[in-house]
């Protein structure tokens, strides 16, 4: 990516990289159990990977991509995850507290031993519904009554408890966040521009909209996981949509972090590695009585998954979608 686009972007890092701090903590168990502080993690990943998704492509050239840059770090994933599933069953069968059963398990449930790697398969067929729409219409009128009409489905199934393997029910569900971040890359506001001095207001605006609009509807939420819909399907996509945007903006208008714009740039491997690290740091930290252990075992996640980043990034590029296996 040019050096001018990529200082522009900046500001999406930076999105990536305090939801996925948000992710982490999240999982852990240090967040406070509030459904709202649920808006600012997924579904802000959901709209961001929008913002990045190419369709004017041939269709041969964007199944590569899609494959190269998430099926295949997807499936490197579980494998490993598995390998380490049936090593520690072996090892030591009475501290493994996972619902997970075997390699199966993508075709059977959704609990998985490495389960936020959900979102990665997610992605991928989210990516290919949203190509197919964008190459039989280019009216975005219509793309958006497809998306929601294909959105609406995916919500209704949840609702129905209608079980799809590999998460394509999910992937129907989460279409419409992908969507929008689509659309609103090319939107100026969305870029350097002279109403950048009302970026930290604007944001600051949409947030306390996001805490009003669920005031008003609470218990409105999605679980993508597990497709899971409470409450009302439309409103939860209008509070995701404002959350994400709010995030957008407030990091648009903050100086960059170095270390949130590097944390956020190869989110992948920490949004696929933490799950294996925090869970086997809870017990060891817990058996040990260390101090403040859900803090103490966050930070350590958070800084383990740093120090992967480079590993993963010189020796296997191709595991998070950063070199091409299929060409």
């Amino acid at each position: 990516m040019p050096r001018k686009e990529r200082q522009r972007l900046q500001y999406i890092d930076t999105a990536k990289g305090i939801c996925m701090l948000m992710l982490i903590f999240g999982h852990v168990g240090i967040l406070p159990d509030y459904y709202v502080l649920y808006y600012f993690s997924l579904p802000v990943f959901f709209v961001l990977s929008g913002f990045f998704l190419k369709t004017g492509v041939g269709g041969w050239s964007f199944l590569k991509n899609r494959v190269n840059k998430l099926l295949v770090p997807f499936l490197f994933f579980y494998l490993v995850s598995y390998i380490l599933f049936y090593i520690g069953m072996s090892l030591a069968p009475d501290i493994m507290s996972t619902e997970a059963r075997g390699l199966m398990d993508m075709f059977t449930q959704r609990q998985w031993f490495n389960g936020p790697i959900w979102y990665l398969l997610c992605l991928f067929w989210s990516s290919l519904w949203l190509y197919l729409i964008c190459r039989i219409t280019t009216r975005v009128d219509l793309q958006a009554l497809v998306v929601l009409c294909i959105g609406s489905i995916g919500a209704t199934m949840g609702r129905e408890y209608l079980f799809l393997p590999l998460m394509i029910d999910v992937s129907l569900s989460a279409l419409p966040l992908l969507f929008i971040g689509y659309v609103v890359k090319r939107l100026p506001l969305m870029y350097p521009n002279k109403y950048d001095r009302y970026n930290l207001l604007v944001g600051i605006a949409l947030l306390g909209l996001v805490l009003v609009v669920t005031w008003l509807k609470p218990y409105n939420c999605i679980g993508f996981h597990t497709n899971t819909v409470i409450g009302n399907y439309y409103w939860t996509l209008i509070i995701a949509i404002l959350a994400s945007f709010s995030v957008m903006y407030i990091c648009k208008s903050i100086r960059q972090v170095p270390f949130l714009v590097y944390f956020g740039a190869y989110s992948i491997v920490p949004f696929s590695l933490h799950h294996l690290i925090y869970r086997p740091l809870i017990v060891a930290f817990n058996s040990v009585a260390v101090p403040y252990p859900l803090l103490c075992t966050a930070l350590v996640t958070v800084i383990v998954s740093a120090l992967m980043i480079p590993v993963m990034v010189k020796y296997m590029p191709w595991s998070i979608g950063l070199k091409q296996i299929i060409k």
